[in-house]
């Protein structure tokens, strides 16, 4: 590694997410807060949710953030619009860092011993998957709004809808995860990856089902996934590589998965001794929260996240199939079955060699009288074509040029 910084004075921090370039934010479960770390390495920090005394806001309850009762915030994840969502006692909160509210979208808050019994009305009416037991790591499939969270002690893995907030099962208690803690999700938000008393487990989402990826019982050893040993392993996260990071907590260090399954050490034990959450910084910096020590380290290792970099769709098509139909400057015109359909020239030369040599002027008719009789077809055949032609064959607008053919 290139250099290692750390920044003392947390109380028990669990879970880490960056929200932006410079920007992180740190689950603080011993004092009952999400702190903001900012500076050039992180040394400025404020509490930025939670009052700093142990409790919860009822469900549904929207709180300002520096009122709201945190109850014991384990781990969080960011989204791109830097709202952020994070574990705490048996539900899932929101914290969203614009209009600096709190609120809680899914299961039930915590019971304090002297709290009223309205938490337990609120419990009977959910069905047993929106339950949560100690959740505590969360994976976002951003574009399809959802959530998944690892359900610690239900030993399940479980799907939430952000809008709506309707929780099920992915992975249902008994179907081969144990305590599982950790979550990360791939870039074609088709696998996830959860770390549980017996290692690291893949999870197909299509399907929910799991398999075991690295580990094969407790102990400490590198190597191919399946003969390698983890101790207690915690958060765990994915860089752009497609590298698993592992926070192996009882080993006391911190590892790296292959996309191939091959088990390294990357940040050996004794460097860190209660390793929790990670994360990667904009910066390419892998983030570890020590629980024991108190401790956020940043780890100079120049990663690169894997960001999903939103690219709007093109409007080409989109514009080629207007200047079709408006027939606007159109210079040629095809008359088909008693159908006169208006084209562009230039387009279909250069799209089309039987086109470019038809409507070339010193070869055929066509190419000076500008009028083209097409026998053998029908007009919305045709005018799939066309469309086919403008468009490149873009497969959007050619399955939509093959239903119109199929209509006429």
């Amino acid at each position: 590694m290139n250099s290692h910084l750390r920044q003392h004075g947390f109380n028990n921090p669990t879970g880490v997410c960056c929200i932006a370039p410079g920007r992180v934010l740190v689950a603080e479960n011993g004092r009952y807060q999400l702190v903001h770390c900012h500076g050039s390495a992180y040394e400025q920090r404020e509490p930025v949710a939670g009052n700093g005394k142990q409790g919860m806001d009822m469900v549904d309850n929207e709180a300002a953030a520096d009122q709201a009762r945190l109850f014991c915030p384990r781990f969080a994840v960011c989204a791109s619009s830097q709202i952020v969502y994070f574990t705490d006692a048996n539900c899932i909160r929101r914290f969203v860092p614009a209009t600096k509210e709190v609120r809680t979208i899914a299961g039930v808050p915590a019971k304090l011993p002297n709290s009223s019994a309205a938490d337990s009305s609120s419990s009977s009416k959910l069905s047993e998957a929106a339950r949560f037991n100690a959740p505590w790591g969360l994976a976002l499939d951003e574009d399809s709004g959802v959530l998944y969270v690892a359900d610690s002690c239900n030993h399940a893995v479980k799907r939430v809808e952000i809008a709506s907030g309707e929780v099920v099962n992915l992975v249902p208690s008994g179907s081969g995860l144990r305590y599982p803690i950790g979550l990360a999700i791939d870039r074609a938000c088709e696998w996830l990856y959860c770390s549980d008393e017996g290692g690291i487990k893949r999870i197909e989402i299509c399907s929910g089902t799991v398999s075991t990826w690295a580990g094969y019982s407790t102990g400490m050893q590198d190597g191919p996934g399946l003969s390698a040993k983890f101790s207690g392993p915690r958060g765990i996260c994915l860089d752009y590589q497609g590298n698993l990071w592992v926070a192996d907590r009882g080993n006391s260090c911190i590892r790296m998965i292959t996309p191939e399954g091959i088990v390294s050490t990357v940040v050996p034990g004794g460097v860190v001794t209660q390793p929790y959450a990670l994360d990667i910084s904009h910066k390419g910096e892998l983030l570890v929260t020590d629980a024991y020590q108190g401790v956020l380290h940043v780890f100079d290792l120049a990663l690169q996240r894997p960001d999903h970099i939103k690219v709007p769709l093109s409007s080409y098509c989109s514009r080629m199939v207007q200047l079709l139909e408006a027939a606007e400057s159109a210079d040629v015109t095809f008359e088909v079955c008693g159908e006169r359909i208006k084209a562009h020239k230039l387009i279909l030369t250069t799209q089309c060699d039987y086109f470019r040599k038809m409507l070339a002027p010193d070869q055929f008719a066509e190419g000076s009288t500008n009028t083209v009789k097409v026998q053998d077809t029908t007009p919305a055949a045709f005018k799939a074509l066309l469309r086919y032609l403008y468009t490149g064959g873009h497969l959007a607008y050619a399955a939509a040029a093959t239903c119109s053919t199929g209509s006429g």
